[in-house]
């Protein structure tokens, strides 16, 4: 539609589901010409705004099926291809087998995109701190030191 145009144009456009069987954000990502560096260079998107969508699912995926308040305290991802511009791609998100235990203060999120034809364009893994439990357990400080 038009909306999804106008949010693609912008450089990204990411929309998501979370699908509570199997525990999984699902979605539809498309990168335009304004997501990369040298639109003419045929590099793609710039790997900056394919971890930005990564890093968003897997941060969508802990709070919706672990804590509502976590976020990402470590990153790693591996580009394996060039996002494609103006194509919808598959992006997905999952917590990983046996992290998400009640009582861990941390969680583990994998994520990967696919093209079009199915082929991998980017993996990614990062751990999601807890903040709630982080802060009862540090009576409130953040552990850093101003």
């Amino acid at each position: 539609g038009v909306g999804a145009d106008k949010a693609a144009a912008a450089g990204l456009d990411l929309r998501y589901f979370f699908e509570p069987t199997t525990k999984r954000v699902f979605g539809a990502i498309r990168f335009s010409e304004q997501a990369c560096i040298g639109a003419e260079s045929g590099l793609g998107a710039h790997g900056g705004a394919v971890q930005t969508a990564l890093d968003e699912m897997m941060g969508e995926v802990g709070k919706i099926a672990w804590q509502p308040l976590c976020l990402t305290s470590e990153f790693t991802c591996r580009m394996k291809k060039p996002g494609t511009l103006n194509e919808t791609m598959h992006i997905e998100a999952w917590i990983k087998p046996d992290t998400a235990k009640p009582e861990s203060v941390m969680v583990t999120t994998c994520a990967e995109v696919k093209n079009a034809k199915g082929e991998v364009v980017a993996t990614a893994e990062a751990k999601q701190v807890d903040l709630a439990k982080l802060s009862r357990m540090t009576g409130g400080r953040s552990g850093s030191k101003t």
